[in-house]
């Protein structure tokens, strides 16, 4: 039995809706203003300035705003690019220059990041501002490479196109807005992808998207090379537009205003560091009639944007959509039904697991064991999950029941051996579980609140393929169509759970239970053929519990095989085949609900040795 038909697939993107629209009225806007100004240079400049800013700042958005990386280096990739270019234009056309000085501030940008993998949040800052310090010093002192005494460079080769020549600021309008919507382009490419959904959720939850078989070094190196990329493509850019460079152009002023931009714009997207750009360029030209105030008026504008509009100058935008939808709701006089209220379907056939191994053993742990300095909170558990089979997990509080859950998952060290379906992997694999069927919730709900519901549950999709920066960008319709496979399977995973309703809605607006169904709405889009449940009907009611194990039956019906932690007896009993006990780290018993519950060890773990 399949899930009801009666919603609207979507087609575009979750996040991009609207992306050619808002590019185009970007260009319009631009546009507008080159014509405005007429025949001012200065204007013309800052018009030039601000889409060169918008560009650069983009790329920090991916880089620290998407991917959560505390960089200082966006400023010296920058320069890298046009110093690169600027050096390879004596030998190359100006076009093949900028492409070579892209593609080495991206590898610079990844042999760095891989360098500095296993540095925390601000260690990382600090090696990026050493990056940056490395890259001033090379740009003063490396007289051979630049071409000019301390980095002050003349005369570069300027870019002629069509037998038109950019290197005025009138004529190097047209360039910077065509180099502008390419930037934004790209971003449009990758809103459609999992590149953005993926490199979010290592970014908020590590541990969790590591279970999910989310790459995090490669989201993290990525991202970094792309901002870098972008980075660098621009100042390339910029080097042929104004023919000469000084290494104080991409110095710390620059590097300070590209964080000011993007956190004045808005951290949530990409059209912050354009609005951004362009608060930064022309703020200081409007208020320049205050002279020698002039620095106290701009730092009183800061202040009073950055306490009032604490999501950005883009965050205007979301309160208004905010109300509107609002507005909407009311309007439609519709209210959601309650979890009590769900009557279950049937798995539908788009989430049902393939199940090809034959082994009758799907999970089986070997003297597992977990440390937390002197304490042993799992202490030589050995155990199989059966192929089929809804195998419960209870004791005590304190027993190391989640401790064991997560050893097994690859969140927590542990000793002891893990196999699946007869094989034996390293323990802390989280990635080898996912490709095995094998996903998991969590004792309280660890979903994304910066994400919508479709795009919390795409995250487990089991598709691979073309998930990736380049696919995005070189192979964008061969990437669509896997997204909108991928966005079908996560449709039918919330109609089935009763969220299809809130698939736009942000997680952070959910109420408890909402996000109870939603993990598992996202467990279950990978297709997954056995889920380890951590307390899934904590903080649940009777009602609402009764209906968590109509789902779980469903499940096991489909051929999913469960391991579950839970507390309550009763909602136990109605679900497993077997009951495993542990007790201070230790596995006292296992067996059938009937006869588990009469074992002395059971009771005394309970009650105390009577």
């Amino acid at each position: 039995m399949g899930v009801s038909s009666s919603f609207e697939r979507r087609t575009s993107a979750p996040g991009a809706k609207n992306n050619i629209r808002n590019i185009g009225i970007f260009a319009v806007i631009a546009v507008a203003l080159e014509l405005l100004i007429g025949d001012s240079l200065t204007q013309a400049n800052l018009v030039n300035l601000w889409m060169f800013y918008a560009c650069v700042s983009i790329g920090f958005y991916y880089l620290f705003g998407v991917s959560g990386q505390f960089a200082f280096s966006q400023a010296a990739m920058t320069g890298v690019g046009a110093y690169t270019s600027a050096w390879a234009s004596r030998d190359l056309p100006v076009i093949p220059a900028i492409i070579f000085a892209t593609v080495v501030t991206a590898v610079i940008g990844g042999v760095f990041v891989l360098a500095l993998r296993k540095a925390s949040h601000f260690y990382f800052g600090i090696g990026t501002l050493a990056l940056s310090e490395t890259y001033h010093i090379l740009a003063i002192q490396w007289n051979s490479f630049t071409g000019g005494e301390g980095g002050e460079v003349y005369g570069i080769k300027g870019l002629s196109l069509f037998g038109i020549d950019f290197t005025t600021d009138k004529s190097a309008f047209w360039l910077m807005l065509v180099v502008a919507c390419g930037v934004l382009t790209v971003g449009a490419m990758l809103e459609r992808s999992p590149v953005i959904r993926e490199s979010k959720a290592t970014r908020d939850q590590r541990t969790v998207a590591d279970t999910l078989g989310i790459p995090h070094l490669r989201s993290r190196v990525t991202m970094f090379m792309l901002g870098s990329a972008m980075a660098g493509f621009v100042g390339a850019v910029y080097s042929h537009w104004k023919m000469g460079l000084s290494p104080n152009t991409f110095g710390l002023e620059l590097g300070l205003g590209v964080f000011l931009m993007v956190i004045l714009g808005g951290l949530t997207s990409k059209w912050g560091a354009v609005l951004g750009a362009a608060f930064y360029v022309w703020v200081p030209e409007l208020i320049s009639f205050v002279e020698e105030f002039k620095l106290m008026v701009y730092g009183g504008i800061l202040l009073i944007v950055i306490i009032r509009l604490p999501e950005g100058l883009i965050g205007i935008e979301h309160v208004v959509m905010s109300r509107v939808h609002k507005r909407r709701h009311a309007a439609s006089g519709e209210t959601p039904t309650s979890i009590s209220e769900r009557v279950v379907t049937d798995l539908p056939d788009s989430l049902k697991p393939v199940l090809n191994n034959v082994e009758s053993t799907i999970l089986a742990t070997e003297a597992m064991t977990v440390r937390f300095g002197g304490n042993t909170a799992v202490n030589n558990v050995s155990l199989e999950l059966k192929s089929g089979e809804v195998l419960g997990l209870v004791g005590p509080n304190g027993s190391g029941k989640s401790t064991f859950l997560n050893a097994v998952t690859g969140v927590v060290a542990a000793e002891g051996k893990l196999s699946i379906y007869g094989q034996q992997i390293p323990l802390g694999n989280a990635n080898a579980l996912k490709k095995a069927g094998i996903s998991r919730t969590y004792q309280s709900p660890q979903t994304y609140l910066k994400l919508t519901c479709l795009e919390d549950v795409l995250l487990s999709t089991s598709d691979r393929k073309f998930t990736g920066i380049a696919a995005a960008v070189l192979r964008p319709f061969a990437t669509l169509k896997h997204e909108r496979a991928r966005w079908a399977i996560a449709e039918d995973a919330l109609e089935w759970v009763g969220l299809r309703h809130l698939a736009d809605t942000k997680v952070a607006q959910l109420t408890y239970g909402q996000r109870r169904l939603l993990e598992l709405a996202r467990a279950i889009a990978g297709k997954t053929s056995t889920l380890l449940l951590d307390e899934p009907s904590a903080g649940l009611n009777a009602s609402e519990t009764e209906v968590l194990g109509e789902y779980l039956m469903k499940l096991h019906a489909a051929g999913v095989s469960i391991l579950i932690v839970d507390h309550k007896v009763d909602f136990l009993n109605s679900i497993c085949d077997r009951i495993a006990v542990l007790n201070v780290g230790n596995l006292i018993t296992i067996g059938t609900p009937d006869t588990v519950w009469d074992d002395s060890r059971v009771v005394d773990a309970y009650l105390g040795t009577q």
